[in-house]
């Protein structure tokens, strides 16, 4: 705060924006290592099994021993963890606990962040089946299976940077949280609240799916055949330049 009692600008659009930091940890192992034990019941020879938990030892991360159709992981005082820039005076108001659930539910969606219940879903079949899609023989699994949990890794983080825009950026950055979501691409891809989180998104998408070393070529062919990227450019420009220079500085990090 200044001495007037204003708040600081903290510099919204030098990058995107951060997840918390041990939240995103925490969130992104257990969710890995339920997808990756989904896998493992449809590819269950000795093996799919060595290259799963292959995977495992690459992502740092342990497949559980069971899942039942709903798994829930709750992080008490998630605020604590909100990095300093997104801290603000109405931190007492925040919820006693962030929730994660991790289902087998089938849905359209790959993952959501309801705001009234402070909870992160995310539901593995939607990954898996299009995962498994691609997969016609065993020696495809590992390549196919290492994308989908780098795909997982970045829209965790895109939830949890909805988290923090419901938590902390609708009081510090209102355009943020400003608007309704619509139903159509469209309009999802130019509400505010989707900007950062989309370019996080499709951060994630490309270096899943594009093999280093990237280039400005790479780059281009990717984002002109993103539907986020082709809405922007078509019915917002200027915020197309901001999503290709976050982009860009991104991948060049």
């Amino acid at each position: 705060m200044d001495k007037e009692g204003r708040m600081k600008s903290f510099g919204l659009f030098e990058g995107l924006i951060k997840a918390p930091p041990n939240i995103y940890k925490d969130f992104r192992a257990f969710t890995l290592g339920h997808a990756l034990l989904k896998v493992s019941k449809d590819w269950n020879s000795r093996k799919a099994k060595a290259t799963l938990k292959k995977i495992a030892q690459q992502f740092h991360v342990k497949i559980p021993t069971k899942q039942v159709r709903d798994n829930h992981y709750k992080w008490p005082n998630p605020h604590l963890d909100l990095p300093p820039q997104y801290q603000h005076d109405e931190m007492d108001d925040d919820p006693d606990y962030l929730r994660l659930k991790v289902t087998n539910e089938a849905s359209s969606l790959r993952a959501d962040y309801d705001p009234e219940n402070w909870m992160v879903t995310i539901y593995l079949a939607t990954y898996v089946d299009e995962v498994l899609g691609l997969v016609d023989d065993e020696s495809d699994l590992q390549v196919e299976v290492t994308k989908m949990c780098h795909i997982i890794e970045t829209d965790v983080k895109h939830e949890l940077m909805h988290y923090v825009q419901d938590i902390s950026l609708q009081y510090k950055h209102a355009k943020q949280n400003k608007g309704q979501v619509g139903n159509k691409k469209k309009d999802y891809f130019l509400a505010p609240q989707e900007f950062d989180p989309t370019i996080r998104s499709e951060i994630g998408e490309f270096q899943a799916r594009v093999k280093r070393p990237y280039s400005p070529s790479k780059i281009k062919e990717f984002t002109s055949q993103s539907e986020f990227f082709k809405v922007l450019k078509q019915h917002d420009p200027k915020r197309y330049k901001i999503a290709m220079k976050k982009f860009g500085t991104e991948i060049g990090k």
